[in-house]
């Protein structure tokens, strides 16, 4: 059998760091990589099980290859920087374009709103949506 291999970004987060535990406990066997971006947390990271690299949102390059080596992409860490989300699309992009492999997948959450139109309908319906307090 294969081993799966995983990027994931939010680890250290809230929601992130329970579904990393889940998943390890769920399916021991994969492979996951994590991306850390305060040093103080590579340990207890690494204590998880799982490989640490350190870097930040705007670290394309670094993104975009343990992306690109990934079978699943996992950010529960941010959706608002246009620099992450377009590197770990590029990744997944050279993976199939360029090296042949099957597609990858991608799960993300974490501000879907953000990939609103910008219309006016959009901002009412946001507007009232925070107004009811959800």
């Amino acid at each position: 059998m294969t081993t799966v291999t995983v990027f994931y970004l939010g680890a250290t987060g809230y929601i992130g760091g329970a579904v990393l535990v889940d998943l390890l406990k769920s399916y021991p066997n994969l492979q996951v990589t994590e991306l850390v971006r305060n040093p103080a947390h590579v340990e207890p990271v690494s204590e998880l099980g799982v490989k640490v690299v350190q870097g930040s949102f705007s670290d394309s390059d670094l993104i975009t290859s343990h992306t690109r080596a990934a079978d699943i992409t996992v950010n529960l860490a941010n959706s608002h920087k246009a620099e992450l989300t377009t590197a770990i699309l590029a990744g997944q992009k050279a993976r199939v374009v360029e090296d042949g492999k099957p597609p990858a997948i991608l799960y993300h959450t974490s501000g879907v709103a953000v990939f609103l139109d910008g219309t006016r309908q959009h901002a009412t319906s946001m507007e009232a949506r925070h107004d009811r307090g959800w």
